[in-house]
């Protein structure tokens, strides 16, 4: 089947579940909202948990205040950045292969 086709079936199947969904939803409309509701409350608990809840997932380890956050940032620009210096090792002939057979 060439491309053009293929694109136009999609265009075609996607506008018919599209009809449905939007005929579902005039028909009956809690049967879509519902869900769509419980599945958006889920998502912003997973994008933003509140510190309760991180609490409860993780009992030993403390929540981060944002002064720390701040004073680590700002501390870490306020370092003197150094010349990276590569050190000689004493490693003599040529690197070899001992694996254990």
């Amino acid at each position: 089947m060439s491309r053009q086709r293929q694109h136009l079936w999609r265009i075609l199947i996607f506008g018919l579940i599209g009809i449905g969904l939007i005929q579902i939803l005039l028909a009956r409309p809690s049967s879509v909202l519902i869900p769509l509701i419980i599945g958006a409350t889920i998502y912003y608990l997973y994008r933003f948990p509140p510190k309760w809840l991180i609490r409860m997932g993780y009992p030993g380890h403390p929540v981060i205040k944002q002064k720390r956050k701040r004073w680590a940032r700002e501390h870490a620009a306020r370092r003197r950045r150094r010349n990276f210096r590569v050190i000689d090792g004493n490693k003599k002939g040529p690197i070899r292969n001992t694996k254990t057979q």
